[in-house]
């Protein structure tokens, strides 16, 4: 269960490199919903992602806001995020050198099936998890000149995204530290 609250306290990060890039000025903000998606989790960010004015199609780093532009956009910020991702997986005895997987699995099993709090945690971070995987493509569009373009591109894209539901919050983390920045001009 450490893994899962550890990966919900990353998850507002990664949803902020998606979802503010996409954001219309003419809408609601999105940061008091990041904020409170650190303790409600979907509960906060799916209200946002709801009642969003429809994201842009089109944005510069210099029509970002301060902190996307500055922050989410820097490499430094999105490597530090795959690194807390990563030390996750090492803290909750996941992976390292005393890891035994089949135990981990084994008691995760046992808690899901006799813990409610801890079904709905990892409900709420699979949930997060597919939201990310949904932003993903049009992020990716948002930074190329693919808005209307090649398919084939699309199609490995949406592969991408999907790929990064396997390996909840690292995944689409990795997809933030790895995909374009956003254009200068």
């Amino acid at each position: 269960l450490f893994i899962v609250f550890n990966a919900l306290g990353i998850m507002p990060l990664v949803m902020a490199q998606l979802a503010l890039p996409q954001g219309n000025k003419k809408g609601i903000s999105a940061a008091p919903f990041l904020v409170g998606s650190l303790a409600a989790g979907y509960g906060a960010l799916g209200i946002y992602l709801g009642l969003r004015a429809p994201p842009v199609d089109t944005k510069t780093r210099a029509e970002a806001s301060w902190i996307t532009g500055r922050i989410l956009e820097s490499d430094i910020f999105n490597w530090i995020v795959v690194a807390l991702c990563g030390s996750t997986l090492f803290s909750s005895g996941v992976l390292g050198s005393s890891a035994n997987l089949d135990s981990v699995v084994s008691e995760y099993g046992q808690l899901l099936s006799n813990s409610k709090f801890a079904s709905v945690s990892t409900l709420d971070l699979s949930i997060l998890t597919v939201c990310a995987a949904t932003l993903i493509p049009r992020d990716y569009r948002l930074r190329t000149s693919n808005a209307n373009g090649d398919d084939v591109i699309d199609d490995k894209i949406n592969l991408v995204a999907a790929s990064t539901v396997l390996f909840p919050v690292i995944g689409a983390a990795l997809y933030c530290a790895l995909r374009p920045s956003l254009p200068e001009e």
